[in-house]
């Protein structure tokens, strides 16, 4: 398995991982460097981690051929009869190497298009253009790949970019592991809460745009924010988020490993994403009883069910935005019950064993 991002794989691929080992699978993660309490804790899950450096969000074509060169060394050495790769950099720069290195079963999950579809300017459209070629070429020596939504499998078949051998499946995200956000009690209060790393195209200037009218029609509303600065085209900077939010209102909270007392507290939870594979924080928040407004995109669009589980809007619009956060609050007296609709939802699902299961499946990874 190889990721960009160590943190993520406890996270986001700890049930797939268990169901692996269920599979009698020997399992390695390959990783960039991490922090030894997240070393232990990918461990714990019962599997091998290797440090390869990787630039996750910069553009350094010596960089990534160094990563490209690392994990080719690296398979080689493993042999391994599946290799499973997830986000863009992983997923290009991965599968090319398993394919070199002669790995009978590679496949590509694919959870979200992000910054190389949606991002904006020269400069990103330049990479982007850069990208989708690579990515072309990589998915070109998948076996099989593994969309998070249809949205993004149409896509990419269109731009003819999945060869016509490749198996193709699609399953619900990377799912929420239920026991762990359990159903919390609606609050009295309405506020709102959004989780995302600080990105143009997670909507974080469009939450903090909308919350500055929510604001100034609603003063005893809180609006909250939880996430961390991001590096590269798209990155906001911390000090840029805190002059934001001073002129918003949005109260700025700090990261945290464990999302869940954020979440508790809200009453309603907000995604306003330009696109996603499928966002495991609306799980998260479904699964806690949160009613949710996120964009009509690819990725968002599926999780929620309009004005039963929460509220569509359109991307990029935060006039939208507003009136759909006004609306929810003089919708407070249904908040409770569209909460429980989408808890409902979520253990239909995307309950987390559910997904890991299909993922398997789609690997060709039998018991």
């Amino acid at each position: 398995m190889i990721a960009s991002f160590a943190d993520s794989v406890v996270q986001f691929r700890g049930a797939l991982i268990g169901e692996l080992l269920r599979r009698h699978a020997t399992v390695t993660v390959i990783a960039p460097p991490c922090q030894e309490s997240t070393r232990v804790g990918i461990e714990r899950l019962g599997v091998r981690l290797i440090a390869v450096p990787m630039i996750r969000n910069g553009v350094s074509p010596l960089a990534d051929l160094v990563t490209f060169y690392r994990l080719t060394k690296v398979l080689r050495q493993l042999r391994p009869t599946h290799v499973l790769s997830y986000t863009i950099k992983p997923v290009v720069f991965g599968s090319l190497a398993a394919r070199l290195a002669g790995v009978s079963s590679v496949s590509a999950l694919i959870t979200g298009l992000g910054y190389v579809f949606v991002g904006f300017g020269l400069r990103a459209r330049v990479v982007g253009y850069a990208a989708r070629a690579l990515l072309r070429l990589a998915l070109g020596c998948c076996h099989s790949v593994i969309f998070q939504n249809d949205d993004d499998r149409e896509f990419l078949r269109e731009l003819g970019m999945i060869g016509r051998r490749v198996r193709i499946a699609t399953v619900n995200g990377s799912g929420v592991p239920l026991r762990d956000f359990s159903l919390a009690p609606m609050p009295k209060d309405v506020s709102f809460l959004m989780i995302a790393r600080f990105v143009r195209e997670k909507g974080v200037l469009e939450y903090m745009k909308a919350a500055e009218v929510v604001r100034g029609r609603h003063p005893e509303v809180s609006v909250r924010l939880l996430g961390w600065a991001e590096s590269g085209l798209a990155g906001l900077s911390q000090s840029e988020v805190a002059n934001l939010a001073r002129f918003s209102g949005v109260d700025v909270l700090a990261r945290t490993e464990d999302v869940r007392p954020a979440i508790r507290e809200c009453a309603v939870f907000v995604l306003p994403s330009y696109r996603e594979g499928t966002p495991r924080t609306v799980l998260e928040a479904m699964a806690m009883g949160r009613p949710v407004i996120t964009t009509d995109v690819p990725g968002c669009r599926q999780t929620v069910q309009a004005d039963v589980t929460g509220w569509l809007v359109p991307p990029r619009n935060a006039d939208a935005l507003a009136a759909a956060m006004c609306t929810a609050i003089e919708a407070r007296d249904r908040l409770e019950a569209m909460g429980l609709a989408g808890r409902r939802r979520a253990e239909m699902r995307f309950d987390a064993d559910s997904v890991a299961r299909a993922t398997a499946d789609a690997m060709g990874v039998t018991c």
